[in-house]
């Protein structure tokens, strides 16, 4: 697979254990237990494990981390930090309200 405009792909372990990606595995299949998201996403401040806020708002939007562009992927990640800084926790329902 070659490099995508977003920039590197990295296939991730979300689970716990100490699997080792197969030479069959491909990035756009990740096998179960991992997740592919781009390096810049990873630049734009996802850590992992990932924030519940950052879950929840995936979850309630229908889509996955991979999805997330770059921006997106920063300004979330912001606000997530901006609430968490204030004593807040980030809600889609938030999100929402903001427009």
């Amino acid at each position: 697979m070659g490099e995508s405009t977003a920039g590197r792909r990295i296939t991730a372990v979300v689970k716990a254990g100490n699997q080792v990606p197969k030479r069959l595995d491909r990035a756009c299949l990740p096998p179960p237990g991992y997740l592919t998201i781009s390096e810049s996403s990873l630049r734009a401040g996802l850590r992992f494990p990932p924030p519940l806020e950052l879950i929840d708002i995936s979850a309630r939007c229908g889509v996955s981390l991979a999805q997330f562009s770059h921006i997106a992927m920063s300004v979330t990640m912001g606000l997530i930090a901006f609430f968490r800084d204030r004593g807040a926790f980030l809600t889609p329902e938030y999100l929402l309200r903001m427009g």
